[in-house]
């Protein structure tokens, strides 16, 4: 295949483009063989012109871009270290509040400690005195029911003993009723003047 057969394929480009283009093509052919009269002016292509002004167009548009994008990633970065700020100082505040809270829990351990101590003396204290007085209050117990139980027989007895002192008092209503009857025929028995025979 020869060069001139690549010459003739034609190419894809705008019409007006396109006669450029045959121009320039047809005067170098022409001034290969030295018979045209034509004068070799190259006239500017109009597709440089559109590439370049599309490459620019990209560029800005790009640029553009890239600006908006490193506008709002700054934007995101202030926020992110505003809100790192605040975090750091909450963080700083809570930390002191914690080491406050934890002088103060060691003190209340230490006095809580102290007051459990003193709590569990006590109240061994007490549980020894209820060993000591337990006895006591059992046997004052056992006390108590026996004097209920005799108080309980005493009541009987003393029962028994009013009915018998009932019984008796009547008794010596009959003897003192009979003591006077013989005291008066005693006293008859004696008048003067009368003689028993």
């Amino acid at each position: 295949m020869s060069q001139d057969d690549l010459d003739h394929i034609p190419s894809i480009v705008p019409s007006r483009d396109r006669e450029n283009h045959f121009a320039s093509t047809g005067a170098s052919r022409t001034g290969k063989g030295g018979s045209s009269a034509k004068t070799d002016r190259r006239a500017p292509t109009g597709s440089s012109g559109v590439w370049s002004s599309l490459v620019i167009t990209v560029a800005l548009v790009v640029a553009a871009v890239a600006c908006a994008w490193a506008w709002q990633l700054q934007e995101a970065l202030q926020q992110s270290s505003f809100a790192m700020e605040k975090s750091d100082k909450r963080i700083s505040d809570l930390e002191d509040r914690l080491a406050d809270t934890d002088e103060g829990l060691s003190q209340n351990t230490a006095s809580m400690a102290v007051k459990i101590s003193e709590s569990q003396s006590e109240i061994r204290k007490l549980w020894d005195d209820r060993k000591k007085t337990n006895p006591k209050i059992l046997k004052l117990t056992g006390d108590a029911a026996n004097a209920g139980r005799k108080i309980g027989a005493a009541q009987k007895s003393m029962a028994a003993t009013q009915t018998q002192l009932s019984a008796v008092s009547a008794d010596v209503t009959k003897l003192k009723s009979v003591a006077g009857e013989l005291d008066s025929r005693r006293l008859e028995s004696y008048k003067p003047g009368i003689r028993q025979s």
